[in-house]
């Protein structure tokens, strides 16, 4: 009996420990016997659904807070992410009226964070790291009266809409003045409530706005710093009238101070922005984007700043490719560091010295060459004039290609050096080269493909008949599709012509089955199988899609109804298994990978 009453106790006091974390919270009981809670500047990092007897002080548990909550100010914590019925376990989340999560880290909000909250009148966000909302995330609060989110990242593009029909709907909804766009520069600082939905024309991505130079110096990866020394980021991109660029840090536009310096220029048709740091500080870690924009599309390359110390005795991991082979080299103190050889005798080892924190020349004398194509590669560079590269090049690689060789990341490196360098070649032999490179899993990281776009389109352009005879063949036969077709429909119809020029021959095929996709930077199109094998393997391809649409302007368009929505030239070939979302690509079709 002594034994029971002991564990009760035990419990009791453990629960009155939990509970007496939130006597840090202030409570305030109104005259209608409703309360207002206080939980502002109490460090809180993550709101938990379930009371646990063992949970970190940092956890905000609402189902420990009883009574009819009316007022909750949960401001000046560190939530960074409000999940799905996050309020849920509060007692009585119905009742609640006023809710304040502003000055967080919050930079997400789940689409069912608040579809308990049915009451909720006034709702402030200010000050967090919001640049947009999913679909729906405030349609659950059908009471809501006042709404702040005073962002310095808001994107005011197509992903607003819906947010806007919310607060514009038949009994609207009040939007503070600190609301306002950061994104697009052209309605930088602009109040929200003040933006009509239709009056959003960008199209959420790139669109077709596809500069044939972009690019960031040193290239966009993690780059090493040390505080207190100087560092130059260069953007450039071609030069497009109306286009505009700058510099953000972690998505925040930046200005000019006594230590960071912004510098635009215009050469040789190039636009670039130079952002100069004098001297580099610890609080510069983080992600440095450059962004341009040109009326309804924008882009964005992002490099990431990493200060270190100076006087660090570790290097940090880092893969390294070279004649030789591939070596990723560990996290290492101070000192001469070894590696077995990836390619050569057994016992054979790779040497590097780690010297405050910086990596030195790697010294491979034992190993022997990755490959026998590296090898020859390394060969012809050194010992053959550039008016020969292409030749020589094919020469070697004519049996690799019968037996699908597959490139090293170093392998692809030369490949891409001997074709941006070779000179004299034909276009015949410049396609094959092109051909056997694009089949490099390292192609894009590799090579430079504004280099491999510039041939491509120097070989389609240069051949003006067959290129011009080519586009009126395609014309005619897109013209007499129409007479076909039943505009009474409402059917969603995919039509496409692809034409190709090989081989001095040109050809046109119509299909009723093409689409263009985009994911993360990578644009596609799909073909059918019996399409794909009519084109030989270094054809250059010119691709019209096609769609019923009366949004455009009718430059294009046959009785405002049908539009070229997007005319693609100068594309390389390849087979290649297109992956969207993890999902495999659908019978009977292949991919295309274009160069913009």
């Amino acid at each position: 009996m002594d034994e029971r009453i002991c564990i009760i106790i035990l419990v009791m006091f453990n629960i009155t420990n939990t509970l007496n974390e939130y006597l840090r919270c202030l409570s305030n009981l109104n005259d209608n016997g409703y309360i207002h809670i206080d939980c502002s500047n109490q460090r809180f990092k993550q709101i938990s659904s379930v009371a646990r007897l063992d949970a970190p002080t940092y956890d905000f548990m609402p189902n420990t807070i009883s009574g009819n909550v009316i007022s909750l100010n949960l401001s000046a914590n560190e939530f960074t992410v409000i999940n799905s019925n996050s309020f849920a376990t509060l007692r009585h989340p119905e009742i609640l009226e006023s809710l304040d999560l502003s000055s967080n880290n919050l930079h997400t909000i789940n689409r069912l964070s608040f579809v308990d909250l049915e009451n909720l009148e006034f709702l402030n966000l200010n000050h967090n790291y919001f640049s947009s909302f999913p679909d729906r995330t405030f349609s659950s609060l059908n009471k809501l009266k006042f709404i702040s989110i005073a962002s310095n990242q808001m994107i005011c593009d197509c992903q607003l809409t819906d947010f806007l029909k919310f607060i514009n709907k038949e009994i609207p909804i009040e939007v503070s003045n600190e609301t306002v766009c950061i994104f697009p520069k052209s309605l930088r600082n602009q109040q929200i409530s003040a933006i009509k939905a239709k009056s959003l024309k960008r199209t959420c991505g790139k669109g077709d706005f596809n500069p044939k130079i972009f690019s960031i110096e040193p290239p966009p990866q993690s780059l090493i710093v040390y505080p207190g020394e100087k560092r130059q980021i260069t953007c450039k991109v071609s030069n497009i009238k109306g286009l505009s660029m700058e510099w953000l840090k972690n998505d925040i536009p930046i200005q000019r101070t006594s230590r960071l310096f912004i510098n635009a220029s215009i050469e040789n048709n190039i636009q670039s922005l130079t952002l100069s740091l004098n001297p580099i500080l610890w609080e510069d870690e983080g992600d440095w984007t450059c962004y341009i924009e040109l009326q309804d599309a924008s882009l964005r390359k992002v490099i990431r700043l990493m200060p270190i110390s100076i006087h660090t005795e570790k290097c940090v991991q880092e893969w390294q490719a070279n004649e030789k082979g591939e070596v990723t080299w560990p996290v290492s103190e101070r000192g001469i560091v070894s590696m077995n050889c990836p390619n050569g005798p057994s016992n054979a080892k790779v040497y590097r010295e780690c010297k405050q924190g910086k990596w030195g020349e790697i010294n491979s004398n034992e190993c022997a060459f990755a490959s026998s194509l590296t090898k020859q590669l390394l060969m012809l560079i050194s010992n053959q004039k550039r008016s020969t590269y292409l030749l020589n090049f094919l020469n070697i690689t004519t049996s690799l290609s019968s037996l699908k060789y597959k490139l090293s990341a170093y392998e692809t490196r030369l490949v891409g050096w001997i074709i941006g360098n070779a000179t004299h070649f034909s276009n015949a032999n410049m396609l094959n080269a092109i051909s056997f490179v694009l089949d490099s899993s390292y192609t894009r990281s590799e090579i430079s493909g504004e280099m491999l776009r510039a041939h491509i389109e120097n070989i389609m352009f240069t051949e003006k008949a067959i290129y011009f005879k080519n586009i009126a063949v395609c014309q005619s036969m897109l013209i007499s599709a129409f007479d076909m077709l039943d505009y009474s429909s409402n059917e969603k119809l995919n039509i496409g012509f692809i034409s190709g020029y090989y081989a001095d021959e040109y050809f046109c095929q119509k299909r009723n089955a093409v689409e263009f996709l985009t994911a993360n930077g990578m644009s596609s199109v799909r073909v059918p199988h019996a399409t794909f094998e009519l084109f030989s393997s270094t054809a250059i391809l010119r691709v019209f899609w096609l769609k019923t649409t009366n949004i455009f302007n009718n430059i294009y368009s046959i009785d405002g109804k049908w539009i070229v929505t997007g005319d693609v030239h100068a594309i390389a070939l390849k087979k290649i298994n297109l992956r969207l979302s993890y999902a495999a690509p659908p019978s009977g079709f292949v991919s295309i990978l274009l160069f913009f």
